[in-house]
């Protein structure tokens, strides 16, 4: 699959944009690895290694709460549940946005462009980062895992399809960035294109020179 298919002469009414790596390049958890490494690097082991998929994979797919959680692993790391609480919620609301992706966005969506979040991730993003950040207002839609109960390369990408059944639009008229590339055959398998977003703000301007010569809006 090249990372760049040029699409001239296309119609395009809808742009997923994946959050993690695309979006956002914040980190759960963030104020407790500045200020306590070490129970940082418990919680990271539990939650964000290799070995830890299948039970953090649950979490993103909204089977139990980030409080349930912390009850669950809070005597592993030593620490009591409210703190991991307190400190989630506090990573959360330190994120930062990709700005020039959010202002390319907003300009897409004045010129009649749907534009949608498609992401795995866990139900304190939801709860508290779509609020805090006004994702609600910025784009169109927010398709979260945790909200919908499955991640996005499930069952061959059976959300991915979801998306265009909820938005009414056909996927040969959608465009979808994301910084893995695993998720880009299947978008293209159903008609859609894909572009690897894999460099966050330093790549913007070589997304902007591709879009620019693929689409006239």
């Amino acid at each position: 699959m090249n990372k760049h298919t040029y699409l001239k002469n296309s119609t395009l009414k809808l742009v997923l944009l994946d959050f993690d790596g695309v979006l956002s390049q914040g980190r759960f958890y963030s104020t407790i690895k500045k200020d306590s490494p070490e129970i940082y690097e418990k919680i990271a082991n539990i939650l964000f290694s290799k070995e830890a998929w299948p039970f953090s994979s649950r979490w993103m797919r909204g089977e139990f709460s980030y409080k349930d959680l912390h009850r669950e692993i809070a005597p592993r790391v030593g620490v009591e549940v409210e703190y991991l609480n307190n400190k989630l919620v506090e990573s959360v609301m330190c994120m930062k946005l990709n700005t020039p992706l959010v202002e390319f966005s907003k300009k897409l969506r004045s010129s009649g462009i749907q534009v949608v979040i498609f992401t795995d991730n866990m139900d304190i993003f939801d709860e508290v980062f779509v609020r805090y950040a006004n994702l609600d207002t910025l784009f169109d839609k927010i398709f979260s895992s945790s909200a919908y109960k499955k991640l996005k390369l499930e069952n061959n990408a059976e959300f991915l399809r979801d998306v265009f059944a909820e938005m009414g639009i056909r996927p040969s008229e959608s465009l979808f960035l994301d910084d893995s590339i695993k998720i880009g055959p299947y978008m293209e398998k159903l008609g859609g294109k894909f572009y690897h977003y894999d460099k966050y703000v330093d790549g913007h301007q070589d997304f902007l020179i591709w879009f620019n010569q693929a689409y006239s809006v």
